[in-house]
């Protein structure tokens, strides 16, 4: 059982089932057969497109094209992590195809590190989308794994994903960034208690937060104050970085 297995079976256009940071996801170099097997092996309607996965923030610019400071700073401050960006595509990544028809990209750097390490030695994005059937929940367990995508697991293979939910979105293609979906930070940020009031959200701009009808108060110290304070921080242009442990 070999990582070099699943690095071989990627790069030769096949799909895999793997582990990331938020749930299993398939995945599939983009443009490659294994992408467009990922939509029939889910039930997936073609016209929609994936995310991708890539292995550091240094990449975003590769993949975005001229992505606003705000952006960088919210992929400094929260990547690796279940933070989605959602982007214009770059002419990099046009070139690989499946990109949205609007010319956007949504881009991830997992917090995983077998994940960061196999999107590296790719060198190259990965589409990624989670591991069910569609319009089933997303598995966070290799039980809850439907039998009929079984055959398509990676040889090195967590047992369970830690998150335990789908990545945060936001998009960035405005002058402010807009939350697409609440997703893993803002589930963490709408249970805990305490801390900052949601009205600020408003004030500041950011929408998507404040139009969620989301509890009014949150801690601190929690990844949903994280993602507050980092969109607080791109908006008004202050320095952040990443907070660890």
């Amino acid at each position: 059982m070999s990582a070099d297995v699943d690095l071989e079976a990627l790069r030769h256009g096949r799909c895999l089932l793997i582990a990331t940071d938020t749930v299993y996801g398939l995945a599939a170099l983009p443009g490659s057969p294994g992408y467009s097997e990922i939509f029939r092996l889910k039930q997936r309607p073609a016209g929609q497109v994936l995310p991708w996965l890539i292995a550091d923030a240094a990449q975003l610019e590769r993949w975005a094209a001229e992505p606003p400071a705000y952006a960088r700073r919210l992929a400094a401050s929260l990547w690796p992590g279940g933070l989605t960006l959602v982007l214009r595509a770059s002419e990099h990544a046009r070139a690989l195809g499946c990109i949205a028809a609007d010319g956007t990209v949504a881009l991830r750097v997992p917090d995983d590190a077998r994940c960061r390490s196999l999107l590296a030695a790719l060198d190259a994005p990965l589409a990624c989308t989670s591991a069910n059937l569609h319009g089933q929940p997303a598995p966070v367990r290799l039980e809850d794994i439907h039998p009929s995508l079984e055959p398509w697991c990676a040889q090195v293979i967590a047992p369970s994903c830690p998150g335990g939910a789908a990545s945060t979105i936001v998009d960035c293609t405005g002058g402010s960034p807009r939350i697409l979906r609440e997703g893993c930070i803002l589930l963490e940020l709408a249970s805990a208690p305490g801390g900052v009031d949601m009205e600020k959200a408003a004030e500041a701009g950011l929408e998507g937060i404040a139009s969620r009808g989301l509890p009014g108060r949150y801690a601190p110290l929690d990844a949903g104050a994280a993602l507050f304070d980092a969109l607080q921080r791109a908006m008004t242009g202050q320095e952040g970085g990443r907070a660890d442990g």
